[in-house]
């Protein structure tokens, strides 16, 4: 099995919460930091934007990616609970990272990333 290593695409000090769901669209990377309640966007420079506020806390769902076989892995010192396969070739994984997801714990101490890994083969297909 092959292992890889991510690079911090936007870094525990940049006020993140909670990061959800990315989506790579028009150039960019959008996900959701739940607990901060809006739709955030960033460059592979780690240019950090929000993009809408939303009066509620959003949700994402996903599916299980039965069957299959692990053949490679990350290895990141986080949890990871979100990834997406982006960037201009779509060989880039993108993943939402936290130590927790406790909202408590989130408000104490924000510890959301974005990491990011080049990969041989690019996604197919539209999220």
């Amino acid at each position: 099995m092959k292992t890889h290593t991510s690079r911090t695409l936007i870094d525990r000090g940049r006020g993140l919460r909670f990061t959800e769901s990315p989506r790579w669209h028009d150039g960019k990377l959008w996900f959701l930091d739940i607990h901060d309640k809006r739709i955030k966007t960033t460059d592979l420079g780690g240019r950090l934007e929000t993009a809408v506020e939303l009066p509620f806390i959003p949700n994402a769902f996903g599916f299980g990616r039965e069957g299959d076989e692990i053949v490679e892995r990350v290895e990141l010192d986080t949890e990871g609970y979100a990834v997406m396969l982006g960037g201009p070739q779509r060989r880039h994984l993108f993943i939402s990272g936290s130590d927790y997801h406790d909202p408590a714990e989130i408000a104490r101490a924000p510890s959301a990333t974005l990491r990011v890994v080049d990969v041989d083969v690019p996604g197919a297909g539209l999220p």
